[in-house]
């Protein structure tokens, strides 16, 4: 993760399921992998100053488990439909429109 010219002390990172997180002011990061990871004792990051750069380790949960997919940034970025929470108290289906009304059966040609 490249973040040059920080204070790298206010670094914030979390791996929790299958979503990593890293926040260093003004930098934000949120990756969704294919698997899920772990940050216990085998978690390491170390920051280069030369290049600005933060090199993190994340253990898998399951390991030797085959992520599939690191390659592509896009879903990586994206957030996890599959492993989302749902909201509570929020409906997922919302009725559109007035009811009331009924659609009008018209065998009359249009005039064009």
């Amino acid at each position: 993760i490249r973040v040059p010219h920080v204070k790298i002390s206010d670094v914030d990172i979390d791996a929790d399921g299958f979503t990593f997180k890293f926040f260093l002011k003004p930098y934000f990061l949120r990756l969704t992998f294919p698997g899920e990871v772990v940050e216990d004792d085998r978690t390491k990051a170390r920051y280069d100053i030369s290049t600005g750069e933060v090199l993190v380790h994340l253990p898998k949960k399951m390991k030797g488990e085959y992520f599939d997919g690191l390659d592509m940034l896009t879903t990586l970025l994206a957030p996890s439909k599959k492993h989302a929470k749902p909201v509570v108290g929020s409906s997922l289906i919302e009725m559109v429109g007035d009811e009331s009304v009924v659609a009008e059966d018209s065998d009359d040609s249009l005039d064009w």
